[in-house]
């Protein structure tokens, strides 16, 4: 004998919807006096989603639609507090992008812009890059001047930027009245940090003043 297979969870909850529905009033046969039905209790709504959907339960959901949106009631008491907690499995390792770490092998890449009007020769001017992760200790930066030839360590160029690992190069496609450009640290001296770095120059001659081109970095 074929058995019949229990409502899904779905099904079950569709069905006491339904019953809600049609609960507040009901009918005999016809030609009798009509009758108004009881409502449900809670016990009685409880036992029917026992026996429709014994694996279903709600009763840590808020309203149903929590219910429906979160995978189980333990796990969320919303339905937002579900959204967030999935995007949240990575929020535990990193509050912010610098604690996250860069994948083995990886690179950066990235653009910068410096331009300004300088009133004299010798006027400063600067940008800062960020990596926007960690490295595990800070790369050797490298300049490479706008039409010059990249050392073995930069083997890239302004329109495809490269670095061997352990580098930081700055390849300039715009130059414009520039000169000593150079990689810094937080200090404004010569290096660079695991976060990041700037970039400083000097203008030539009074007038405007530009460099600009890629960076690509690798751990």
């Amino acid at each position: 004998m074929r058995r019949i297979k229990h409502p899904s969870p779905a099904m079950a909850v569709a069905l006491l919807a339904l019953v809600f529905a049609i609960g507040g009033t009901s009918y005999a046969a016809a030609g009798k006096k009509p009758k108004k039905a009881s409502p449900l209790t809670l016990a009685q709504v409880e036992k029917e989603i026992k026996k429709l959907a014994p694996t279903l339960s709600v009763k840590s959901a808020q309203t149903a639609a929590f219910a429906t949106t979160a995978g189980t009631a333990t796990s969320a008491t919303t339905a937002d507090s579900a959204n967030n907690a999935t995007t949240a499995t990575t929020a535990i390792t990193a509050t912010t992008a610098e604690q996250a770490s860069l994948p083995t092998g990886g690179s950066i890449r990235g653009r910068y812009v410096i331009r300004f009007t300088a009133a004299a020769a010798a006027d400063l001017g600067g940008t800062g890059i960020a990596f926007g992760f960690t490295l595990p200790s800070a790369p050797t930066p490298v300049f490479v001047a706008e039409g010059a030839t990249p050392p073995a360590t930069c083997p890239g160029t302004p329109s495809n930027p490269e670095a061997q690992p352990g580098f930081l190069c700055v390849y300039e496609s715009t130059s414009e009245n520039d000169t000593d450009v150079t990689i810094t640290n937080a200090e404004a001296l010569s290096g660079s940090e695991t976060y990041g770095a700037g970039i400083a120059l000097q203008s030539t001659a009074a007038g405007a003043t530009v460099s600009s081109g890629t960076w690509a970095v690798t751990p």
